[in-house]
């Protein structure tokens, strides 16, 4: 797939084109990156040096690549603006129209899924790209949230159903299950010792969703 993506880009921190490029290209696609802005740092730190481009600079460089021939070719284009769509949650199989301030893509367990700031719930939400319908792109800048407090809400809890966590499992496993989850990291700061020949594992959580799916794969 070829992606023109039109976003900022920034030297210290992950947010748009130096959030989106790198994984894109990983995945096997073709990134065109045309930037809106080239600052120091995410402006959530409340301070940032470096250029915003005008539109007439940014419009020449797209402008350059339709001169080779290939800007039709693109497959998608990427730009941080506001997005609307309807969502069908697999928790309650219900649908609702969302609209989000788009911050991450992330894959997971073979899944892909959308962090994202969700107006509607006025807090940070996940969605599984899969279960987006009828996506539009509005023409209002989306609002960027702060690199550490997005990094802190992705890696708060346990699994994909994120958040900040609100409380520790403490897991016990039998000898036959506990030699395959001894070897597993759970999250990154889950604490585990073995105990009369069984494992107890710690870990913090937010929605026992994907923790109880998670037990169960164990027996």
């Amino acid at each position: 797939m070829r992606v023109l993506s039109i976003q900022s880009s920034v030297a210290y921190g992950h947010v748009g084109n130096s959030a989106a490029v790198f994984p894109l290209q990983r995945l096997g696609h073709e990134v065109w990156p045309v930037l809106t802005v080239h600052f120091s740092n995410h402006t959530g730190y409340g301070a940032w040096r470096g250029p915003l481009l005008d539109p007439a600079d940014v419009a020449e460089v797209i402008a350059g690549i339709e001169d080779r021939g290939v800007l039709g070719t693109a497959d998608a284009v990427l730009s941080g603006r506001l997005l609307s769509y309807r969502y069908r949650s697999r928790s309650r199989d219900e649908e609702r129209q969302r609209t989000v301030h788009p911050q991450r893509l992330l894959h997971y367990r073979s899944n892909w899924y959308l962090a994202a700031y969700c107006e509607d719930a006025g807090e940070l939400r996940m969605f599984s790209v899969d279960r987006i319908r009828d996506a539009v792109l509005l023409d209002v800048d989306a609002r960027a949230v702060a690199t550490e407090e997005l990094d802190r809400w992705i890696g708060g809890s346990f699994g994909i159903f994120t958040g900040t966590a609100e409380a520790w499992a403490t897991l016990r496993f039998r000898p036959d299950a506990a030699r395959w989850v001894s070897t597993e990291r759970w999250h990154s700061d889950q604490l585990g010792v073995w105990k009369d020949g069984h494992y107890e594992l710690q870990v913090p959580y937010a929605n026992p969703t994907e923790l109880v799916m998670e037990i169960l794969r164990h027996g």
